[in-house]
């Protein structure tokens, strides 16, 4: 710690015990001051892979890499846990595309993970848009065509 930061603390604990207060300061040595205990934070570590190093991007990059703009690849669990799979693709699309710019989802059935890649400027648009919103959660449902008018039409606000 320099002369001032010193200084300062050295007041600021002056006027804590004046008031009788517990109180605990860490300095930027790594030093504490005070009679509060407080329990160190620990510093979070990276949770370990139950797959091998490599392993899950080996499955899934072939998908990811033939993706054009505004279409959907689907990319099958397999042996692999569903939401795995759909957390590392969307990893590697952030990497690949930027955030933002893809969705993915697993399928009902819980055997692929689509993943569709969207072109930038509709992918802004997208973003916090209900329709879009309740476009993409029908999916599953019997296909039905539903627009911007009729969703105004039926008294939602957008």
């Amino acid at each position: 710690m320099n002369q001032v930061e010193n200084s300062v603390l050295n007041k600021v604990t002056a006027v804590l015990n004046s008031l009788n207060l517990k109180f605990a300061i860490i300095d930027s040595d790594g030093n504490k001051h005070g009679e509060l205990n407080i329990e160190q934070v620990k510093k979070l570590k990276r949770r370990r892979s139950i797959y091998p190093l490599g392993e899950l991007r080996a499955h899934i990059m072939p998908h990811m890499k033939s993706i054009m703009i505004n279409t959907t690849a689907h990319i099958p669990v397999g042996n692999y846990q569903a939401e795995v799979i759909r957390g590392s693709a969307s990893s590697y699309a952030t990497q690949l595309w930027g955030a933002g710019n893809y969705k993915t989802r697993v399928t009902a059935d819980k055997r692929y993970v689509e993943v569709t890649r969207m072109d930038p400027s509709v992918a802004s648009f997208m973003k916090n848009d209900p329709v879009a919103d309740l476009l993409s959660g029908l999916d599953d449902l019997p296909k039905q065509r539903i627009t911007r008018e009729v969703y105004s039409r039926n008294g939602m606000s957008s």
